[in-house]
């Protein structure tokens, strides 16, 4: 019996020294929707306040939307889908899939220059969509394990729109190969 508590004791104790790390404190952050904007020609500003009080630094945040599926950025903003995206700390990456991190489908607005500073920042992606509905949004800050989710708030709502097939760079390079023999053979029929 000795031998069980004096056991129980060590791994009690061990398990101290190994303890989880500190709950993350996600009220440190805080996302938020800002509103839409027309801005003519069929599209839509939709901006967001991204905030942090204290460090670990945000690396990243999500907004659901399920508008580019299986698409990439690219072939989004070539259908123009998407037109333009920014932030107020400049230039910044924008992503589409599901974020490993914090599980959510949709865009990444990531890979600013230098550290997110505490305060408050914009974002914005102007895209062909007007109608809201509740989205998830989220953030990591700082170690992997340090996110946060937080939701409903607005976000575009869920639209099917297709990619013209056009778009893609197999059947672009199909096109451009295939023209001049076809042009050819039209010229080579006529004489």
């Amino acid at each position: 019996m000795k031998k069980i508590i004096m056991s129980l004791a060590l791994v009690f104790l061990l398990m101290g020294f190994v303890s989880a790390r500190p709950v993350f404190d996600c009220s440190n952050y805080n996302i938020s929707f800002l509103g839409t904007t027309n801005v003519g020609g069929g599209y839509y500003n939709w901006s967001y306040e991204v905030c942090q009080k204290d460090d670990p630094a945000i690396s990243h945040w999500d907004l659901e939307a399920c508008i580019c599926d299986g698409y990439s950025i690219g072939e989004c903003m070539n259908a123009r889908i998407i037109i333009d995206y920014g932030s107020s700390l400049g230039d910044i990456d924008l992503e589409y899939g599901t974020d490993p991190h914090t599980g959510i489908i949709g865009f990444k607005f990531e890979n600013w220059t230098d550290d997110f500073p505490d305060g408050c920042e914009t974002f914005w992606i102007v895209i062909s969509i007007s109608q809201e509905e509740p989205k998830d949004v989220g953030l990591k800050a700082g170690e992997i394990g340090n996110v946060c989710i937080y939701g409903p708030i607005s976000g575009p709502a869920h639209e099917d729109i297709t990619v013209p097939e056009f778009l893609t760079p197999a059947i672009a390079l199909a096109v451009l190969l295939t023209t001049p023999a076809f042009a050819y053979l039209l010229v080579k029929k006529r004489k």
